[in-house]
């Protein structure tokens, strides 16, 4: 639930996309869509649309944070495809309740439901293109990244391969080798990987799933080898999270 919020907290208030909302509202007040147009006036417009700009506002972060959680994916144009669906899913139902009430909609309003979802689908797909062609990837990739890459020097690149305790310092591995001391807790680290796939091996210890290459034991112990060579304790408290992996086999 945590990372849900973040998401949406982080994908939805930002300055450009505040400023993208209140343009389409603007739009839509002037333009008068689905009849609006013929049968208000400019004020009545703007107390018809503008709750409805705010309302797709939040809803449109909540469909990026549901499209983040039910399918994480790097692939924008996916990702920003699937949150047009799941807007168009959640607010054309609003959409409609508001334009076929009598008190706020047009006197006169025939179109049915489908048409007003393949609209709002249609048109949060156009922003999402919008979005996608003027952002830069570089952006966009740091929006991705987890909380914690934000605490690395400034032009350290690669990808975070595991976590550990040295003294007072949690130390971060990136996939090269290299690694990073940081003063905080190990615990607060493993939360600012956000949705990264991965496990505690030990009460000292987290892997990014991406990097484990296999489980192995060498006498009594058990270890994750990763990709770069180096082998990760796995205590008994948390090897159940590699037997679901499908590194270790049933006790």
């Amino acid at each position: 639930m945590y990372n849900f919020f973040h998401n949406f907290v982080r994908t939805t208030f930002r300055v450009k996309h505040v400023v993208l909302a209140a343009l389409v509202t603007t739009i839509y007040v002037f333009s008068g869509p689905f009849g609006t147009y013929e049968q208000m006036d400019m004020s009545e417009r703007l107390v018809f649309w503008a709750p409805q700009g705010i309302i797709a506002f939040v809803v449109g972060g909540v469909a990026c944070a549901i499209a983040r959680f039910i399918y994480p994916t790097d692939h924008r144009a996916l990702h920003g495809l699937l949150s047009a669906f799941v807007f168009a899913i959640l607010f054309a139902p609003l959409n409609y309740m508001f334009i076929r009430n009598e008190y706020l909609g047009p006197a006169e309003f025939y179109m049915p439901f489908w048409q007003v979802l393949l609209l709002n689908f249609t048109f949060a797909s156009i922003l999402v293109a919008w979005i996608l062609l003027n952002s830069p990837e570089e952006d966009a990739l740091a929006d991705q990244l987890p909380r914690l890459y934000s605490r690395l020097p400034e032009g350290v690149t690669g990808k975070i391969s595991h976590i550990t305790v040295e003294d007072y310092y949690t130390v971060v591995f990136l996939e090269d080798g290299t690694q990073h001391r940081l003063l905080m807790r190990f615990a607060d680290a493993v939360k600012e990987m956000d949705e990264t796939l991965g496990p505690c091996t030990h009460r000292s210890h987290w892997v990014a799933m991406a990097f484990v290459k296999e489980g192995k034991r060498v006498g009594n112990k058990e270890f994750v080898e990763l990709a770069c060579g180096v082998e990760v304790p796995v205590s008994k408290t948390y090897r159940g999270n590699l037997v679901a992996a499908g590194f270790f086999q049933e006790a």
